[in-house]
């Protein structure tokens, strides 16, 4: 523990250690530079280049947002320009690596800031974080947490009241402007480490705590229960057709935390989707890791207190992946932005423990550059897979074991493209491993409506409405089909319903209208 009591102590430690901060920039422009020329992909396309509250100006308490605000300003200046938000999540991840290393020097030392530091800006796990615009939000969850925690620590270390006031308004601002669950995770951050890792009294560490569970609580409540997490079930459930809905919490919790295990272990197999595999093998494999796990961390704690709570930290921050109701996917790359650095700190400690156990002195340096070299590797070509769709979907499709919603996207891409024969083969295949799988049915319709073949079009919307009574676009669909047809009465009976499912679609109604003045 090395007790920074002042941010001018903070200023003399990054002066400190310009050298080092000037390498670890240039380090990571260097590992990120081939991911600035990536598209906008999946959600950037609602998210930014088709979102009013950006391109418009139409702002809702739910729409002001910190990353809703950055797009605006970038919208504004540079519009549609993909390279500048590339290069903000760069940024970004520079700055949050300067802020772990602060961090973790006033926890553990120099020695373990400096080498967790530089495993954390190269973790693989985090390419998906910096390489796609979308989630940025991630990045910026992962700034306000840590400075919360330096100023926290600051607090603690120099009993200056100032600087709790400042951790808490910059908590309270994080809940309202960054707008997710997430952030939500910090309080018990900050009372775990304070617990095991800071001098003090019990009750005096929970009265420390208390102003920032108070604030959650109220959040919670009057806010995240009904606008956050209603609607993350509603879109989780939504898009999520395929059998995963169906596990058990139970059955899905060991999948979250083996999977997570292997993500920042072995960052080999990185996808946009990481779903729960039902085979009763590979449940059973991942029942048995989390059990090891869990183990583990119970045995660490009597005899490695701080090693097993550091290993308990990475799991509390992807608390809301343990929820009773599905809000979340089961794990996700990103959700890892954070769980990484209590990672890093975990190998750099088991390093150093093998090279003063062995008196290797050089030893710490070697297995550092050897993964450094390793992940740099993994994130420069990940990067690829985010150049555009192409890539990425065609990137996931052996690495999810029901890889429906991955063919279903990249026959989607296909369709953008107007490679239709491949868009059909690509539904199809989803469709065969997914027999229920509406979204399929739906885009196979729209190649066949594309086509002008409207009696198979008119088959698939129908089939995709029989397993999705809420896909609008299906039904809007069958207004197409019929629009063809010349029967202008059904095809007002599609819109209507259409209309009916989701009031806001404006494709729907501006076509209402059409069809209703025609005499």
């Amino acid at each position: 523990m090395y007790e920074i009591k002042s941010v001018e102590k903070i200023k003399m430690l990054l002066k400190a250690n310009i050298p080092l901060f000037f390498l670890l920039t240039f380090l990571i422009i260097f590992l990120y530079i081939n991911s600035i020329s990536g598209k906008f992909l999946v959600d950037d396309i609602p998210g930014f280049v088709e979102n009013p509250s950006v391109i418009n100006g139409v702002w809702t308490v739910e729409t002001f947002r910190i990353q809703n605000l950055m797009y605006a300003l970038v919208y504004k200046v540079f519009g549609l320009n993909n390279i500048v938000l590339h290069l903000i999540s760069i940024a970004v991840h520079i700055i949050n690596s300067f802020l772990v290393f602060i961090l973790l020097f006033m926890l553990f030392g120099k020695r373990v800031a400096g080498i967790a530091t530089f495993l954390f800006a190269f973790h693989p796990v985090n390419s998906e974080t910096v390489s796609w615009i979308s989630a940025n939000n991630y990045l910026f969850n992962g700034t306000v947490t840590f400075l919360i925690l330096i100023f926290y620590f600051l607090f603690r270390y120099s009993n200056k009241k100032v600087y709790l006031y400042i951790s808490l308004v910059i908590y309270i601002l994080s809940l309202v402007l960054l707008g997710h669950q997430w952030t939500m995770t910090t309080p018990a951050l900050i009372f775990i480490l304070d617990l095991f890792f800071l001098k003090g009294k019990l009750s005096k560490k929970i009265l420390y705590s208390l102003p920032f569970i108070i604030p959650t609580l109220i959040y919670f409540f009057l806010y995240v229960n009904s606008n956050l997490i209603n609607p993350r079930i509603e879109h989780v459930s939504f898009f999520n057709e395929s059998k995963e809905l169906n596990i058990p919490w139970i059955m899905r919790v060991p999948y979250s935390i083996s999977a997570s295990a292997k993500l920042l272990v072995f960052p080999s197999e990185l996808s946009i989707y990481h779903e729960v595999d039902p085979r009763e093998q590979n449940l059973l494999n991942a029942q048995l890791l989390s059990l090891v796990i869990i183990g583990m961390t119970i045995f660490l704690f009597f005899y490695n207190r701080r090693l097993s709570i550091l290993i308990l930290l990475i799991y509390i921050t992807l608390t809301p992946v343990f929820a009773p109701q599905m809000i979340t996917w089961v794990t996700a790359e990103r959700y890892l932005y954070i769980a990484a650095v209590f990672y890093s700190v975990i190998i750099t400690k088991i390093i150093l423990a093998v090279s003063d156990r062995l008196n290797f002195k050089k030893l710490p340096v070697a297995i550092t550059l050897i993964l450094l070299v390793l992940f740099s590797y993994k994130i420069v070509t990940r990067n690829n897979d985010w150049q555009n769709e192409t890539n990425l979907w065609l990137s996931a499709v052996n690495k999810t074991p029901y890889p429906e919603k991955v063919l279903n996207n990249l026959g989607e891409t296909y369709y953008k493209l107007n490679d239709f024969q491949n868009a059909a083969l690509n539904f199809s295949n989803a469709i065969k491993i997914n027999p229920t799988y509406s979204f399929a049915y739906h885009n196979l319709a729209r190649v066949y409506l594309a086509k002008k073949n409207y009696e198979q079009a008119e088959l698939g919307f129908k089939k995709a409405v029989e397993l999705n009574p809420i896909l609008y676009q299906a039904w809007f669909g069958l207004a197409a089909v019929e629009i063809q047809k010349n029967d202008r009465a059904k095809a007002i009976d599609y819109l209507n319903k259409t209309l009916e499912v989701n009031p806001e679609y404006e494709k729907a109604t501006t076509l209402l209208i059409k069809l209703n003045s025609i005499q």
